[in-house]
């Protein structure tokens, strides 16, 4: 994936909810994994406002993902996915 969002300053597993990783979780392709793996701290960050915007890209996917418009960046579409698996995942986690 050609992107210039920047990379996360480490790999992003989310174990706490997928204690096997991303790519073994079943949830996401091959394809989604290896992208929330790099980019998923960034994306995190960026979401909470510990990280600003740097360039276009960033700033486009923030103004997308708080639009609640139908998502046409793919990035915004998988950190969407992955938010809401992981609000699943984590309901049953809490029990």
């Amino acid at each position: 994936m050609e992107t210039a969002i920047r990379k996360g300053f480490s790999p992003f597993y989310a174990t706490d909810l997928f204690p096997a990783g991303l790519a073994h979780s079943n949830y996401f392709t091959e394809s989604e994994s290896e992208v929330l793996i790099q980019y998923g701290h960034t994306f995190s960050s960026l979401q909470s406002g510990k990280l600003t915007p740097v360039n276009e890209e960033e700033v486009e996917f923030l103004e997308e993902l708080n639009s609640g418009l139908e998502n046409t960046i793919y990035t915004v579409a998988l950190w969407k996915k992955y938010l809401s698996i992981a609000e699943y995942v984590g309901s049953f986690r809490e029990r």
